[in-house]
């Protein structure tokens, strides 16, 4: 799956170190973001299958 991300901007404020997420928080976190990214861009594949026209649902015209 490839994953394009437009524009992403983001603010962090470190008060100290002791306050700052540990490595596997930021791993569960980025886990989270990729997840509802993917489930985005299933949603948005399924709206679009289900508006377009299947050719195969078409009847023929006769002079074709």
């Amino acid at each position: 799956m490839d994953l394009h991300i437009g524009e992403l901007t983001s603010e962090i404020e470190v008060a100290d170190q002791s306050g700052s997420l540990r490595s596997d928080q930021i791993e569960q976190i980025v886990a989270i973001v990729v997840a509802r990214l993917e489930q985005r861009e299933r949603q948005r594949r399924m709206k679009s299958e289900s508006m377009s026209v299947n050719p195969g649902f078409l009847s023929r015209l006769p002079w074709e």
